[in-house]
């Protein structure tokens, strides 16, 4: 158990150093450029080198949110939030390695249900929208399954299957 912690953090380590060394803190105007936390490690690769192009370019702020609790209305647990203060100020796992790619800020969202409201409006809306499509689209695909069935058919004659 302790080796595959050890394991886990020589790598975690690795790619923070690489990260330090790879990207270069920058300059910011006023401009942000909002990022999802989370802890996957391959949109972690994949956000590091996107955000380190888009900071340069836009010369932006980098922000990190937790946008995963925001449909929850659970009271967060004293413990949970001493642990998000920790790995912030520490950069602790995750927070390290957001830290590293130039990450200057890490927020953390609140419940709000007007958010839910509002998105359970335009959810529906969304749908309203894409039924009429879908029953196009399935008119169209059974006309092409209708064709391909007749070149099916028609390819078994030709061969006397």
């Amino acid at each position: 158990m302790i080796n595959n912690y050890l394991s886990d953090f020589r790598i975690l380590k690795k790619y923070i150093n690489h990260n330090n060394h790879i990207f270069k803190k920058n300059e910011y105007k006023n401009q942000i450029f909002l990022v999802e936390f989370n802890g996957w490690q391959g949109i972690q690769i994949a956000f590091s080198y996107l955000i380190n192009f888009s900071s340069q370019n836009k010369k932006c702020k980098i922000i990190v949110s937790n946008s995963y609790n925001l449909f929850e209305h659970n009271d967060e647990s004293l413990l949970n939030k001493i642990k998000w203060n920790i790995g912030k100020f520490f950069k602790i796992k995750n927070f390290g390695v957001y830290a590293s790619f130039g990450v200057s800020d890490f927020i953390k969202s609140k419940y709000d249900s007007s958010i839910k409201n509002h998105s359970l409006k335009k959810v529906k809306q969304f749908y309203k929208k894409e039924k009429k499509l879908i029953n196009k689209s399935l008119d169209d695909n059974k006309k092409i399954l209708n064709r391909l069935k007749k070149v099916f058919f028609k390819l078994l004659k030709m061969f006397k299957v």
